[in-house]
């Protein structure tokens, strides 16, 4: 063989090396994005307006990217997770039923009314208050009203404000005005879904020194923290029992270490610089674990509502 056919022999293995190496080099890729773990996350809020859908998917991501870099499990730190926001929770639980969707926020109300008790776990939920993961609700009144309880409220319009808990609080006002009014006063009633946040309302109230509202103890009493006359002039006529509103579930079927994890880093957000930024931005305080007894009283409510409205 002359110089000239040993340097082309020489280039031919040389290039026949170079495309093994590309092919196997692509080959891993390929293997590593097919065997790369893929989430779904779904949520509806029906409180949020379409201009701050972007800015509250960017939100979950945040967290979302929070517990991933937080996380020791391999499946998760390198997980592709994506999150969608639904207009329509009709639609979003139907791909939960076909097994499209791995985790999911709902109601309490919605998890019972959907019977979704055999297709999620509940995980992790959120509150205003640091040291409970339960929150109450306050039927207020201006104290120039001269109103002491639900009992003088009959014909008045109780304003509810624009936030993910409005089936919750407007079940628990309809309950509450029949159990203590009786289904003939309770009906004059006016319960109103307003287009307002909780502090507008409360705001409002303060102000023009009338009117009827349901509003969070937690965000009561910030705002009365920040505002000790808020104290002084707005009265709590109704307190309702510890509810539990919104949550984080798990599809039962997606890998239960998963949920561990995830659980486990959402619960110490508080107790990093990028954690607590990233609960600042969610308007709440702290992440608590979920399980299902914890429904309880909305469990109770439920029922009591449908027995009224059969």
């Amino acid at each position: 063989m002359n110089t000239i056919n040993k340097i082309n022999y020489v280039k031919l293995l040389f290039d026949i090396l170079l495309i093994c190496i590309v092919l196997a080099i692509s080959n891993y890729q390929l293997n590593a994005q097919a065997n790369q773990l893929t989430l779904k996350v779904g949520f509806y809020d029906p409180s949020i307006d379409d201009g701050d859908i972007t800015a509250s998917q960017e939100t979950m991501k945040l967290w979302i990217d929070m517990v991933k870099k937080q996380s020791k499990h391999k499946s998760i730190a390198n997980a592709n997770i994506v999150t969608e926001f639904y207009k329509n929770k009709n639609e979003l639980f139907s791909e939960l039923q076909n097994n499209q969707i791995d985790f999911i926020s709902l109601t309490v109300w919605d998890y019972y009314k959907f019977n979704l008790g055999t297709k999620v776990v509940p995980m992790v939920t959120s509150s205003l208050n640091i040291n409970t993961k339960y929150e109450r609700y306050y039927l207020v009144a201006h104290k120039n009203s001269n109103l002491t309880g639900i009992q003088d409220v009959a014909k008045m319009e109780v304003q509810l404000p624009n936030t993910n808990s409005i089936e919750l609080i407007k079940n628990w006002m309809e309950v509450e005005s029949i159990n203590k009014l009786g289904k003939s006063k309770a009906s004059s009633l006016k319960i109103l879904e307003t287009k307002q946040t909780e502090i507008q309302i409360l705001l409002k109230m303060f102000f023009n020194k009338s009117g009827l509202a349901v509003i969070r103890e937690g965000l009561f009493l910030t705002a009365c923290e920040m505002n000790p006359q808020l104290r002084q002039s707005i009265v709590i006529l109704e307190e309702s029992p510890k509810f539990i509103n919104y949550f984080l579930a798990q599809r039962k079927g997606v890998d239960p270490t998963i949920h561990s994890e995830i659980v486990k880093e959402s619960i110490k957000l508080p107790d990093t610089v990028e954690g607590r930024q990233i609960l600042n931005i969610m308007k709440t305080e702290k992440v608590f674990k979920v399980i299902e007894s914890d429904f309880y009283e909305v469990k109770s409510l439920f029922n009591s509502h449908n027995s009224i409205s059969n």
